[in-house]
């Protein structure tokens, strides 16, 4: 074997000598072997060198060993050959020498022995390394081999585990052997993989050292590959093979599995059966009453749920046992017996549950009727011991006789009942021993009372033969009417499922027996009244004919009943087949869904067992439809109106109609199922034919490659016989090998050819190539087709079914020789594509070269450094592109290379390549240097330019920040704000400067280097930065002088604002002084007051003198000596002014010192004379604590000789004049006495004694604990405190409402300390609301209040924070508790702007202000939103407006206002435009012309929405909006906007019918133009959020966080509707129902609680139902929540509509006279009233009843538990008293009076209002109609409830209370005879309606120059007309008062107020029913500028004033 690794050394040497031939010898062979393993080298010599070659090596390199002992052996051998091998070493060594030698002996040739000796060495160590090699592939071929040895061990033992274990016994076993199974597979499995990879890392090693190797070994390496991927082959076979027995088992293990898990389940049913079920059915229990029947009946249908559950699982088993016997179970039979006795115990006991249910629904029916029979016994009985007729008379024995009948008609429904359910379960059965009680009961009750009614056969004999007749004809009439017709009248319907159906059958079937069971009766009554004709009675005619009557009716419901029971048996049997069927599908829909095995494993049986279940389905389906059709034929037959068999009809077209859907989708899944079964079969013989056809194709290849590549590219051989084949001939090629010139002779013309063939040396050559190769590629894309084809057959076939592994294999077989015919056609075609575009690349490139150094010669450099850099770039990019195209063709010459070099030893086309690509090499060298000399060159021309060009941007921007500095020169600002943003705007240029002056060094720095460069223009270019340094020093030096004349001139305002301080703070003092003064009390007080004016004078002085001075040499500095003094003037009159105010200030209060010695001196005289003239108690009143209703007497004691006094008592601090306590005063004794105490009575009371002289007083208080059976009620509150920020010096109301029983104490906390005794706060508590008041807030006030609700239930808390709004210097502020405001300001004024047309300008300002104020834009005075137009950015304390774009339409006025607490400030400026300046000319006619047209827009409902256009015309059009071709006219909700050529449709809130098509139309005297869009509304779901576009950064609209509820309530009760909404500022929520808002009023209440709002009805009525919205609104927008409220009418039931008892109006009154009992009647009744707030009120009634009802007082159906009502009662007389009337105490009041004979009401409404001008339209109370007995009677009508007859259960009209209408409507309800359903007509009369405010004015407190509106609410029909008046003087609309009223809401707004607008201002509405007023006080707080001397107001100045300030009460006195 020739070893090639040689040559390179050959090659060196030949290198330098002439190519000729050369003779060569055998100097020397080395020999070695090792068994069969043998070695022979070569040692050649051709002159002067010595090559050496393998001239022999066996076995082959690649020889590896086809079995495990072959690789063994020859592992062993290979290690003996390297062992002799090694010994060999010595013989080398001296060959080696000889070289060395010959070196020595001849230094001529030195280095060509040299290079010989270590051609030698390498040779050696090269046959070394393979060797080594080869003895790792024989240890990876034995690893291999143990792998494959393995793996076919495994194999074996499991095949014997298959044949020899046998199957499980127990569910354990069989999943553990089915485990087991999984593991040995999974085993295999590893075991495979493992021998795969071991094969694949052989394989692969094989290949990688094939591809180092000559022809020779690459021969062998395809057949060592070739063998071991044929034992690979094998192995896998087998495991196919395997495979198919391991699933076999398997199949039979899983069989297995099934069948013991199926036995287990069929246990567990058994089990539930025998132990369970069994055990329920033994219990026959049927209940004692109503309530145990009831349970058991509940418990019955629990059970009956599991037992559904057991039967479910009974039938999945069954579908599972039947899919088991049809899939060739091995044990079919033993799973059919199996199943069949689980499915006969599932039936039987399911029938026995359905007994048990129907037992259990007949003892629940019979003990109810049971129930209701014994209460009429009970009424009957009743009514027969209490009537006192005459014992012989008539009226007697008709009242006997139908009382007889009533008892039969009461007890037969019963006793039918019961007699049925014990014939069902025997009278022995202990279960039924509850039901034969009560049927014994009612059996003798029934034949007692029978007993009792004796009265109708004492008269003469034949009328007695008739009663005896009426008797039984009233039994047998009561029993076909009651107990026949009645129940065909219940169970009319027939059932919807199989059980309904069997129980309608049975009842009818019970009800037919019992009709033949009274023909007898019926015969026996046509016998007696035939008897009667015979016996002459002369009643006998009726009798005849009643007889025959019910001989008809009789016969009529026999055969009603038959029909019926006929029907039902169509029917039942209907539902049994349906039944059945259904069970068919869903086995047959189980089966076929879940059967996909293989088609192959399904057997034939299993195939007509399905198509038997689907025939079966089939003709069940059609049975079903053929039998429900016969049902609905014989339906149309029946004539039974009361049968309900529509629904039984829709239930049987239902089930038709469903299992039509249900075959419909079976028959799918049948025919699905066929097709795979037909598709598997077919699968079967198309995949043989397959293989076939595979196997023809692959022979056919084969043989094409073998006659086409060894003519092209040599052959590595097919298989292993044909590389042996040219093996041999290479083998005996080399013995012919004598000389070295022959053999180079032969390397020249190479014994095969190789597969890379001749590659050519010119393009030409490889063009012939391609040529040659194209005529054998249709060939070769044929063969490559068929195997592609069979490729996808073989896809395709897989799908179909499971090819048990011959898939893969053929698959594998074909991919092989698909893949190896391609790789040669490829690989070949790919090396001739690779060279022929080699060879255009080198002829592009050679091109290239050529014309870029033409261009580089011709180049003229520029001068500007921009076009410098341009040709510098185009240059780099230029080399790169030329080093691509060259790096190019040496990548593609060198990927030939080593494409050649892998595929074959060296080539002829090596050669050319390699040479061509040392010529590429040389031009890259060239292209190189011409590149980089022109580079260099480019290079420094850019510089230059560069410099040039600095140098001009440079002297630019000195020259402009120069020209900014000489403009800032004496602007310093007026301000220190103004100065603060100079200096903050220069520091912006210093930092510009800064960057200059960097900019500037970096430029020195890089000319200096240019100049050291010696760049060509080098010395102008020194004296350009000579001149630059000199200019930058002049402008440094005044940038210093400027920042200097900044600084102290920010020092100096800094002190100014300081002084201006200082003087506020001295304003301040003097307010709070002021404020002090007023509290003085005595003269010690003033001293105080002097020192620390004193004080504060001197400090004052001193402090703003230092300032002064220092200001002074400031001003004088900077302004000069005339400006800088008059800068500092004004402070310096502030200081002074000041001064003056202080020593003033000190004068008055010592005016006041004096005034107040006087009074201290007055004071102590009269207390003098006070002390000897007092009164006193000798004896107080005690506190005491009683139980509620005994008596108690309050005592105290005046002494016995003060004068005859007054005597008052009071109750908590209110009088007393309630007739339930009575007063005495006798002897200096005063008492107080309440009879009966009531825990109403728990108060504070106080006796007050007034003399001459004095008043004195003493209080106690009286608490009366409640029994135990009171209720009570832990505090609650329905109102809560609201947080609130209240000015100081205003007055403050918290206000909050409590509930509970008994009525909660209440206390008030500041901050956790108990405030109830404090002077500082008055405290009330009326009806439950707690007040508390301050009259003046100071900022101490600020705080926590907290409302403490305490009673014997618990307590409750309620609190909020009160904020004080105050100056930011006032003393006693503190910031955690107040607010501190400050009016915005500006800092700077807006300036006036002039812009081009399509430029953007911002409009800036900055402010201070505290709280931040709201910031709004206005244009025109119009608020501008933020649009694409304009943008608003708003922060703390700066506001910006950005025009986008100026045009005409934008110029105006702009304006920027500030608002907060404080008060508002605005600047102004004026926007113009060059444009619009030209506008302004006259320009030339034009008719109208849309610029920009309507836009299509959406909106949600209740958002805005804004359509604009832009139109242009002259003259002006006229331009007009269309809605729907409707003009739309200007209003509230649509508003027109004209802004320059922008006309605009303004939609304030959009709703549904605004949806539409609006068009904008034009127009003048040229023309008309116009423009549509489509205006698209969203309706709302539940929120609908408002957009906040256009608002400031910190407004937040509203959202809701928690939505309304809908509400569905019986009428009466209480409504309550609950959301959240947060939004800043905090929204303003207003209540809606429907379009109306809502009120606050007594039946609509409003509360809120921070983010919770809340509307409660205290009682809704059904005109309260409808569509409520509750709305927040704030500055960002708003937000609506809608929710519906349903009130449910008041039903009218009644208990029977049996008539029991019908007797006449006689019989009626003479029981009323015997009844012992009287329901409650009103005999005195109160009105509707309405009073003044203040004014005393009292409801009285007088109530009548016996026995003596219980009395109830009610306040908006709520129990009245307040103290403050006072409950009274004498008698028959009863009495609610308030001593003190309010507005929260306007309601509806009601009484109830209830005994046990009945229960009454009576109520009234109780308005409060303030004018009294209205007509007192008292209505008369509602008048309702109670319904007697028998409707036949008149009518009686009593107010509310009357009496109620004690006889057999009659219908009641239950009486809802009336609310107070939310409309003004009075209502008159009018009951009307009406049938016996008592259904009420009401009657609706609309009456007119005064004016009433239920929305008053409020009093207002405004600063000077605000904004003020007064507002409110008046309702009146008709509408009212409205007048406003300012002190008794009528106003009108005009501009300085905006007077409106829409939808009852008056407002009146004065756009700005003054001193002269303060007074009193009052709203009157009148109309025809009266008039109403509400008044309301305006007052106009000075400017605050004035607030200096504000306290001088303060300060009385005479001694009468300063009394009645300090002690009004003494100055009364005096």
């Amino acid at each position: 074997m020739d070893r090639r690794v040689s040559q390179p050394g050959y090659s060196a040497g030949a290198s330098g000598r002439s190519e000729h031939t050369l003779s060569t010898t055998t100097i020397s062979t080395v020999a070695v072997q090792a068994g069969r393993a043998k070695i022979v080298l070569a040692i050649l010599k051709s002159n002067d060198w010595i090559r050496v070659r393998i001239q022999q090596m066996e076995p082959d390199l690649m020889e590896v060993g086809a079995t495990l002992d072959e690789a063994v052996a020859l592992r062993h051998e290979h290690d003996d050959l390297l062992s002799k091998l090694n010994m060999k070493q010595k013989d080398v060594a001296d060959l080696l020498a000889r070289a060395d030698d010959l070196t020595t002996q001849n230094r001529t040739y030195q280095e060509v022995y040299e290079a010989m000796a270590q051609s030698l060495g390498e040779a050696w160590k090269d046959l070394n390394r393979q060797l080594e090699y080869r003895k790792m592939l024989l240890d990876q071929s034995i690893a291999f081999h143990q792998s494959a040895l393995k793996f076919s061990e495994k194999m074996e033992l499991a095949q014997n585990r298959f044949s020899q274990i046998g199957l499980a016994n127990d569910v354990d076993t069989a999943r553990h052997f089915l485990q087991q199974h999984q593991e040995l597979k999974k085993s295999i499995l590893e075991s495979s993989m493992s021998t795969l990879q071991e094969g694949q890392l052989l394989l692969e090693r094989i290949r990688e050292m094939g591809i180092h190797a000559d022809v020779q070994n690459r021969h062998a390496t395809t057949a060592a590959c070739y063998g071991i991927e044929h034992l690979l082959e094998l192995l896998q076979d087998r495991r196919r093979h395997l495979e198919e027995l391991w699933l076999q088992r398997k199949v039979k293990l899983e069989q297995c599995l099934q069948l013991l898990l199926l036995d287990e389940e069929v246990k567990k049913v058994f089990d539930w059966y025998d132990q369970v079920g069994d055990g329920y059915l033994k219990h026959t229990q049927l209940g004692d009453n109503l309530h145990a029947a009831q349970m058991l009946q509940e418990e019955h249908v629990r059970f009956e749920m599991q037992a559904r559950d057991m039967q479910e699982t009974v039938l999945r088993l069954i579908r599972t046992a039947d899919q088991l016997v049809h899939s060739d179970h091995y044990d079919a039979e033993s799973v059919k017996q199996r199943l069949k006795t689980v499915d006969e115990k599932s039936e039987n006991f399911m029938v026995a549950l359905d007994n048990r249910r129907r037992n259990l629904s007949l003892a629940v029916t019979f003990f109810l009727l049971a129930k209701t029979a014994l209460t009429k016994l009970n009424e009957i009985d009743r009514q027969l011991t209490s009537t006192d007729l005459p014992r012989n008379s008539s009226a007697l024995a008709d009242l006997h006789a139908y009382m007889s009948g009533a008892i039969v008609e009461v007890t037969a429904p019963a006793l039918r009942e019961g007699r049925t359910l014990l014939e069902r379960v025997g009278r022995a059965d202990p279960g039924a021993k509850g039901v034969s009680t009560t049927v014994d009961e009612l059996q003798e009750r029934s034949t007692r009372l029978e007993n009792m009614c004796m009265a109708r056969y004492e008269a003469g004999e034949q009328s007695r033969a008739y009663n005896e007749f009426k008797d039984r004809y009233n039994t047998v009439h009561t029993w076909l009417t009651q107990i026949g017709q009645v129940t065909l009248n219940h169970y009319n319907n027939m059932g919807r499922n199989l059980s309904t159906a069997r129980d309608f059958q049975e009842i009818h079937e019970r009800l037919v027996g019992d009709i033949k069971d009274k023909m007898g009766d019926v015969e026996s009554l046509v016998t007696m009244a035939k008897q009667l004709a015979k016996d002459g009675n002369p009643q006998a005619e009726s009798a005849v004919e009643l007889a025959k009557q019910l001989q008809e009716q009789w016969k009529v419901l026999h055969a009603l009943t038959q029909k019926r029971i006929s029907l039902a048996q169509t029917y039942v049997t209907f539902h049994k087949r349906a039944q059945e069927v259904a069970i068919q599908m869903d086995a047959l829909e189980q089966y076929l869904k879940i059967e996909k095995v293989d088609p192959t494993q399904i057997s034939d049986s299993s195939v007509q067992h399905k198509e038997q279940k689907y025939s079966e389905m089939d003709h069940g389906v059609k049975d079903v439809e053929q039998k429900g059709k016969k049902f609905i034929t014989d339906v149309k037959q029946v004539e039974d109106s009361l049968l309900d068999t529509r629904r039984a009809v829709s239930v049987v077209e239902t089930i038709i109609s469903h299992f039509s859907e249900r075959k419909y989708l079976i028959t799918e899944y049948h025919e699905h199922w066929k097709v795979h079964i037909s598709t598997g079969k077919e699968f079967l013989s198309q995949w043989h034919q397959f293989v076939q056809d595979a196997r023809k194709t692959i022979d056919w290849v084969m043989q094409l490659e073998t006659e086409f590549f060894p003519v092209i590219g040599g052959e590595l051989g097919s298989s292993a016989d044909t590389v042996k084949h040219y093996q041999k001939q290479l083998d005996d090629f080399i013995p012919n090998v004598k000389t070295i010139d022959w053999m180079m002779e032969m390397e020249k013309e190479p014994f095969v050819p190789y597969i890379a063939g001749d590659l050519g040396s010119t393009s030409e050559d490889v063009e012939k190539l391609q040529k040659k190769m194209a005529e054998f590629v249709p060939t070769a894309k044929k063969a490559q087709l068929e195997i592609e084809t069979h490729l996808k057959t073989a896809e395709l076939l897989s799908l179909k079914g499971d090819t048990k592994g011959e898939k893969e294999q053929i698959v594998n077989e074909l991919l092989k020789v698909h893949t190896r015919f391609q790789a040669r056609i490829t690989e070949y075609q790919l090396l001739l594509n690779m060279t022929i575009k080699f060879f255009e690349h080198l002829k592009q490139l050679d091109r290239l070269i050529e014309d870029t150094e033409k261009e580089y010669a011709g180049t003229e450099l520029p001068s500007e450094v921009t076009r410098a850099q341009v040709m510098l770039r185009e240059h780099e990019a230029n080399h790169e592109r030329i080093n691509q195209l060259i790096g190019l063709s040496h990548n593609e010459g060198e990927q030939i290379v080593v494409r050649v070099r892998q595929k074959d030893s060296e080539t002829h086309a090596k050669d050319g390549v390699q040479n061509v690509l040392e010529m590429t090499d040389t031009r890259r060298m060239t292209w190189e240097k011409a590149w980089e000399a022109q580079k260099n060159r480019l290079e420094q021309n850019v510089q230059v330019c560069q410099f040039y060009f600095d140098l001009r941007q440079i002297h630019g921007e000195l020259d402009e920040l120069q020209r900014q500095l000489d403009a800032r020169q004496g602007h310093y600002g007026h301000s220190l704000s103004s100065i603060t943003m100079t200096s903050e705007a220069f520091k912006n240029f210093e930092a510009t400067v800064e960057l200059i002056e960097g900019k500037i060094k970096n430029f020195v720095s890089t000319a200096e280097m240019m100049v050291r460069d010696r760049t060509h223009d080098s010395q102008r270019i020194r004296h350009e930065v000579d001149e630059v340094e000199k200019k930058w020093s002049r402008f440094y030096t005044s940038i210093h002088e400027y920042r200097a004349a900044l600084d102290a001139s920010t020092k100096f305002f800094v002190m100014t604002d300081k002084c201006d301080v200082a003087v506020t703070e001295a304003g301040q003092f003097l307010l709070q002084i002021g404020r002090k003064a007023t509290d003085c009390k005595t003269s010690e007080d003033t001293i105080k007051l002097i020192q620390s004016l004193e004080l504060y004078r001197t400090q004052f002085a001193r402090e703003q003198d230092e300032k002064l001075t220092e200001m002074s040499r400031i001003a004088i500095s900077i302004f000069g000596p005339q400006e800088g003094p008059q800068r500092l003037q004004h402070t310096v009159d502030s200081n002074n002014d000041v001064i003056n105010s202080i020593n003033k200030a000190i004068d008055e209060v010592a005016i006041l010192q004096a005034n107040l010695l006087k009074k201290e001196q007055i004071l102590d005289d009269m207390n003098k004379v006070a002390e000897t003239t007092k009164t006193r108690f000798i004896q107080p009143l005690e506190n005491a604590e009683i139980n509620e209703g005994q008596k108690f007497t309050f005592q105290c004691r005046l002494p016995s000789d003060t004068a005859e006094p007054k005597i008052e008592w009071f109750k908590d601090n209110m009088p007393l004049t309630s007739p339930d306590y009575q007063t005495s005063y006798h002897d200096g004794t005063c008492t107080l006495t309440i009879e009966e105490t009531f825990s109403e009575d728990t108060a504070k009371y106080t006796c007050k004694a007034t003399t001459e002289s004095s008043t004195i007083e003493t209080s106690a208080i009286l608490t009366v604990r409640e029994l135990a059976h009171q209720k009570v009620v832990p505090p609650d509150f329905s109102k809560h405190l609201k947080s609130q920020d209240v000015p100081e010096g205003s007055q403050l109301t918290l206000e909050c409402h409590t509930t509970g029983i008994p009525c909660p104490a209440i206390s008030w906390l500041k901050d956790d300390t108990n405030i109830d005794n404090s002077p500082e706060y008055v405290i009330t508590k009326i009806n439950g609301t707690c007040c508390l008041k301050v009259r003046k807030v100071l900022p101490e006030h600020a705080g926590r209040y907290t409302c403490k609700a305490t009673n014997p239930g618990g307590e409750a808390s309620s609190s909020a924070r009160l904020n004080v709004i105050c100056s930011r210097s006032s003393v006693g502020c503190h910031r955690a508790m107040v607010i501190t405001v400050k009016k915005p300001y500006f800092h700077e004024p807006l300036k006036n702007l002039t812009g081009k047309e399509g430029e953007s300008v911002k409009l800036e300002c900055h402010f201070s202000a505290e709280p931040t104020p709201q910031i709004q834009w206005l244009r025109n005075d119009a608020p501008i939103q933020a649009s694409p137009a304009f943008r608003i950015t708003i922060e703390s304390t700066f506001s910006s407006l950005t025009i986008r774009e100026v045009t005409a339409a934008t110029a105006g006025t702009y304006s920027v206002v500030a608002r907060n607490l404080g008060g508002e400030a605005r600047t102004s400026c004026v926007l113009d435009t060059t444009a619009a300046i030209a506008a302004r000319k006259a320009p030339p006619a034009m008719q109208p012309r849309i610029m920009q047209p309507l836009q299509n827009k959406d909106a949600m409902e209740g958002s805005s929405a804004r359509l604009d256009c832009v139109i242009v015309g002259q003259p002006e059009p006229e331009v007009i909006w269309f809605h729907n071709e409707q003009p739309v006219k200007e209003s509230e909700d649509f508003q027109l906007l004209f802004e320059g050529d922008r006309c605009s449709l303004v939609i304030r809130e959009v709703y549904l019918e605004d949806s539409g098509e609006y068009k904008c139309v034009a127009r003048n005297k040229h023309g008309v133009n116009e423009s549509k869009c489509r205006l698209m509304v969203e309706p709302l779901s539940e929120l609908s959020d408002a957009s906040a576009s256009g608002l400031a950064a910190d407004s937040v609209a509203p959202k809701f966080t928690q939505l309304l509820k809908d509400i569905e309530t019986p009428e009466g009760t209480r409504v309550r509707f609950d959301c959240r909404v947060i939004g800043h500022p905090t929204p303003d929520v207003k209540w809606y129902r429907g379009p109306n808002e809502i009120t606050n009023s007594t039946d609509f209440q409003m509360t809120s609680e921070r983010e919770l709002h809340s509307l409660t009805i205290p009682e809704a009525f059904c005109e309260d139902s409808g569509n409520y919205m509750v709305k927040a609104t704030n500055l960002a927008g708003q937000a609506k929540c809608y929710a519906a409220l349903v009130v449910k009418p008041l039903v009218e039931t009644t208990s029977t509509k049996m008539k029991v008892v019908e007797m006449t109006q006689k019989t009626v009154t003479e029981q009323k006279a015997v009844l012992t009992g009287q329901a409650p009647e009103f005999k005195k009744l109160f009105k509707d009233m309405k009073v003044r707030p203040g004014d005393r009120c009292q409801f009285a009634v007088v109530i009548s009843g016996n026995p003596r009802p219980k009395v109830t007082w009610l306040f908006n159906s709520e129990p009245v538990v307040s103290p403050d009502y006072q409950i009274s009662s004498v008698g028959d007389n009863y009495t609610l008293t308030i001593p003190e009337v309010f507005d929260e105490d306007a309601g509806r009041f009601s009484v109830t009076a209830e005994n046990s004979s009945g229960r009454a009401t009576c109520s009234a409404v109780l308005t409060v209002e303030e004018d009294m001008s209205a007509v007192d339209s008292a209505t008369e109370p509602v008048l309702k109609r109670i319904v007697p007995p028998f409707a036949h009677k008149p009518q009686v009508y009593q107010p509310e409830m009357v009496k109620a007859v004690d006889v057999a259960p009659v219908a009641t009209v239950p009486v809802p209370t009336q609310p107070m209408a939310p409309s003004p409507t009075y209502q008159t309800q009018l009951k009307q005879p009406v049938t016996p359903q008592f259904q009420p007509v009401d009657v609706t009369i609309q009456l007119p309606v005064p004016p009433k405010f239920i929305e008053k004015l409020k009093n207002i407190a405004a600063q000077e120059g605000t904004r003020v509106t007064f507002q409110g609410c008046v309702k009146g029909k008709p509408q009212p007309t409205i007048r406003w008046f300012k002190e008794g003087k009528e106003l009108t609309d005009s501009a300085d008062f905006e007077i409106s009223y829409q939808n009852g809401r008056v407002s009146m707004t004065i756009p700005e107020v003054f001193e002269e607008d303060a007074g009193k201002y009052a709203c009157a509405a009148e109309n025809t029913a009266g008039s109403a007023s509400s008044t309301a006080e305006l007052i106009v707080k000075a400017s605050t500028s004035q607030g200096l001397l504000f306290f001088l107001s303060q300060l009385p100045t005479h001694l009468d004033i300063l009394f009645t300030l300090l002690c009004p009460s003494l100055s009364t006195c005096l």
